[in-house]
């Protein structure tokens, strides 16, 4: 990450301020860069002089956190794997990068190097690739994608300065280290020289007691994440002044249940994807409407068009097309993984296939995410219209497709209940109708308690899929 500049000027400035909080566990800023440039790795380049990449395999942790600022400011590229992920998906993904070393717990807890002089700490030059994170793809192996120290030192002054993240906050952070969103919030902290407050599981009583008493002024996470916490809040968050939602659509609800947990905190939304970086963001309000995500984030050019010709801004839904970003912060593309599907440049301009279109005043409204889309009987369905329509039904629900021989797929809602839902299945069919044509129209609805979790808090669909078709007893048919 390219904050080890400021870490290292941070370190020498205020030694003794904690820069990460994992849990019980501490590290100052100048124990952080200390370990960083004594931790035993293989050397940062070949003979060749080309970079090596590092696997990172130590969950959320301060030994991540050391091994992850050791490989970037020494050099390497750092690879961070999902501890989630099954053990052949590891398999998969380490034969495809070959990667020179693969840092495990038991090799972060070897003593540092303990002759001669510390290796010196660096973010390099602009271009050098420092980070390779994953992201879904089509098939159950994930996409790697790349970024480079200048893409993410442009992102990090922008947002920093953006939701005002400064030295001395202390920043609450409950997803995992593996997730893009949870990563780029600890190099925020250690870019700003502020304190970065993390779990190595999810504790909910935990980050509950900090938000209430431990003087967090920021939370970051995503909507499913921030909505458990709000929800189950008792005391005020009097300390959060800052409440930052990514990852996925953050709905009037959740914004609402946030600003009664902090009163005094902003809520901001934004809108981006692991290959674009930031794309647009709002201040989240009441009445903003169910597909709003913000203007264009400082830096960042949007435009709506086909694939194909990347043509003018659209005026409205009726005309919705695919989201194209002219952006100096996107990835560098792909290690691995690439189906073909996803990331695409045009020029200047870039796209990850997600839809939407921009209003009179410049917001961007999202239609759907290009990977969620389910095509039923040659329709284009995108999940987050259909989930609106059943949430303001009452209803917490996830839509996904469903194999249906000759239409591809059917539509299907999964809703979160601890126990069989108010509304039968014919029911919330006739009330969908009201509000969406014919073929948007779930036609098969489950309930399950709760939602199998993938990448950084975020709804499996894929997982919940194939537990559908397994006939796991989590899911239930709602008749």
């Amino acid at each position: 990450m390219p904050f080890v500049d400021r870490l290292v000027e941070w370190a020498a400035r205020f030694p003794d301020r904690d820069a990460v909080v994992i849990d019980a566990q501490r590290l100052s800023y100048a124990e952080l860069a200390g370990r960083a440039a004594r931790l035993r790795l293989p050397d940062p380049a070949t003979a060749a002089g080309e970079q090596q990449l590092v696997a990172l395999d130590l969950g959320s942790t301060l030994d991540f956190i050391v091994a992850l600022t050791a490989v970037v400011g020494r050099g390497g590229i750092a690879a961070v794997l999902d501890p989630a992920w099954p053990a052949s998906v590891r398999t998969a993904a380490l034969e495809q990068l070959e990667p020179a070393a693969v840092l495990t717990a038991d090799a972060a807890a070897r003593p540092d190097d303990g002759g001669g002089s510390p290796a010196v700490l660096a973010d390099g030059g602009p271009d050098r690739i420092f980070y390779c994170g994953f992201t879904s793809g089509t098939t159950r192996l994930p996409k790697a994608f790349v970024r480079t120290v200048g893409s993410w030192q442009r992102s990090l002054e922008r947002s920093t300065s953006y939701f005002g993240t400064a030295a001395g906050d202390k920043v609450l952070v409950p997803g995992p280290l593996s997730a893009s969103l949870s990563l780029y919030a600890l190099a925020e902290c250690l870019y700003a020289g502020a304190t970065f407050y993390g779990q190595s599981a999810p504790d909910t009583a935990a980050a509950l007691d900090l938000l209430a008493d431990g003087g967090i002024t920021q939370l970051v996470g995503v909507p499913s994440q921030l909505r458990l916490l709000a929800h189950r809040a008792r005391d005020s968050w009097s300390t959060v002044r800052t409440i930052v939602s990514g990852g996925a659509k953050l709905g009037e609800e959740e914004a609402a249940a946030l600003h009664r947990a902090a009163p005094r905190a902003a809520v901001h939304e934004y809108y981006g994807a692991s290959e674009l970086s930031f794309v647009a963001a709002r201040l989240a309000h009441p009445g903003a409407g169910p597909h709003l995500v913000g203007r264009p984030f400082p830096g960042v050019g949007v435009r709506i068009g086909s694939p194909e010709d990347g043509a003018g801004n659209a005026g409205g839904p009726a005309a919705a097309g695919t989201i194209w970003v002219r952006s100096d912060m996107v990835c560098a593309g792909y290690l691995s993984g690439d189906d073909g599907l996803a990331f695409r440049r045009e020029g200047e301009w870039a796209t990850v296939g997600d839809r939407g279109w921009l209003d009179s005043d410049g917001g961007l409204h999202l239609a759907g995410r290009s990977a969620d889309m389910i095509v039923t009987g040659g329709f284009n369905v995108y999940p987050h219209e259909v989930e609106e329509v059943l949430r303001s039904l009452g209803c917490e629900a996830v839509v996904v497709g469903l194999p249906d021989g000759p239409r591809g797929r059917c539509v299907a809602a999964v809703l979160r209940s601890d126990g069989p839902p108010p509304l039968a299945a014919g029911e919330l069919r006739r009330l969908c109708a009201e509000e969406l044509a014919p073929f948007k129209v779930p036609r098969r609805f489950y309930w399950a308690r709760e939602w199998p979790q993938g990448y950084g808090g975020k709804t499996a669909r894929p997982v919940l899929v194939r537990a559908i078709e397994a006939g796991e007893a989590s899911v239930h048919v709602l008749g």
